[in-house]
Formats: structure tokens, C-alpha cells, sequence
């Protein structure tokens, strides 16, 4: 798991990758939704906006693990829940990177590192 956290931190202080983040999140909060937006933003950067928002969808599942861990949540000590919290986000994390790897955007991945 460290592994996957190692990559998503570079590609996350990589330049390039952080603007083409950024575009695809400004035509999302823009809504322009026109084809050519989406053509061009899919083109600069490589990837299809359907797969985004499939990560989206991935990362707003809820399963049942994660609800056991939220109903005892409440139960435990503050430290306890902390260690819950980090423990739901690498559940959501690691939906996210089941999706990814689904959709084929980890077939490219090489190339970025």
C-alpha cells in the first residue's frame, strides 16, 4: 500500500500532471459541457472524462466495511477513531485505485514515473 501512496504523492508533485488536474477540474466547475470541451480537455490530457467521473463514483461507494468501521467509530477512543478515519480512507483509496486499474489508466502509469 505504500506503494500506491509513493505513486499517487509523485504524481501529485509533478507540474504537469497537476495542470492537466486542474483543467479537467475547471471545465467540470465551469460547466461547459460541450463536446468539443470535452474532446479537447480529453485530449491534452490523455484521459476520458467518462473514466473520471467513474473514479468520482468509485470514491463516494460505500461498503460494508466501511460502515462497520463507522458504526464503532463513536465507541472508541479519539485516538482509536483517528486510526479508523485513516483506515476509511485507504478503503475509499483503494476503490479508487481498483477503478483505475479497471478502466486501463494504470496501463500508462510507467511512463509518468
Amino acid at each position: 500500500m505504500d506503494d500506491i501512496t509513493q505513486k499517487i504523492q509523485s504524481l501529485l508533485n509533478d507540474e504537469e500532471s497537476m495542470r492537466q488536474i486542474q483543467e479537467l477540474a475547471a471545465m467540470f466547475s465551469s460547466g461547459d459541457t460541450s463536446a468539443s470541451a470535452q474532446e479537447q480537455t480529453s485530449e491534452s490530457i490523455g484521459i476520458n472524462p467518462a473514466s473520471i467521473m467513474q473514479l468520482i463514483g468509485a470514491m463516494s461507494v460505500q461498503d460494508k466495511n466501511c460502515d462497520l468501521l463507522l458504526a464503532l467509530r463513536s465507541h472508541l477512543s479519539p485516538e482509536k477513531q483517528q486510526k479508523i478515519d485513516k483506515a476509511i480512507k485507504l478503503m475509499k483509496l483503494y476503490n479508487i485505485f481498483i477503478a483505475m486499474r479497471e478502466n486501463g489508466m494504470l496501463d500508462d502509469m510507467e511512463k509518468l514515473l
